[in-house]
């Protein structure tokens, strides 16, 4: 099983492939060795926020006693379960999605698919992560 993490508005290296089976060991180093170091460069005053859905790696205590020590670095926002449409990113992977099934030929391996969804996530333009984040907005009202 492959999983990524994306570290949401970011190109290159906002994108991480993870090439095995993502469990809370695998997410938590993601976490402390790539996205916190980020955050902290990129939000320096502590005003970054941080998404994540509720995948079963997401909630592990260890994860969570991560997110505690560092709630000063940046805001950790919480979504309600099975609720995808409230997360920004779903919309946008949709249209990464769209890009690659159009592709001619097909994809062949994971290293021409990694490639790909670099470059497709590179050319969506700026106002569809404004698009996409007001979606969010207007359907959170509905919780």
């Amino acid at each position: 099983m492959v999983g990524a993490v994306l570290w949401f508005g970011a190109c290159s290296p906002g994108m991480i492939c993870v090439e095995q089976h993502l469990n809370s060991t695998t997410y938590l180093s993601i976490v402390a060795d790539q996205v916190h170091p980020i955050l902290l460069m990129a939000h320096p005053n502590g005003d970054g926020f941080f998404q994540q859905d509720n995948a079963p790696c997401h909630g592990a205590r260890v994860v969570q006693e991560c997110f505690q020590e560092h709630e000063g670095d940046f805001t950790l926002l919480r979504w309600p379960p099975q609720s995808p449409d409230l997360n920004p990113i779903e919309h946008l992977w949709d249209e990464v999605k769209r890009t690659i099934r159009q592709l001619v030929p097909q994809l062949s391996n994971l290293t021409e698919l990694d490639s790909a969804i670099h470059q497709a996530w590179c050319q969506i333009p700026p106002s569809s992560f404004n698009i996409s984040w007001s979606q969010c907005q207007k359907e959170s009202l509905q919780y």
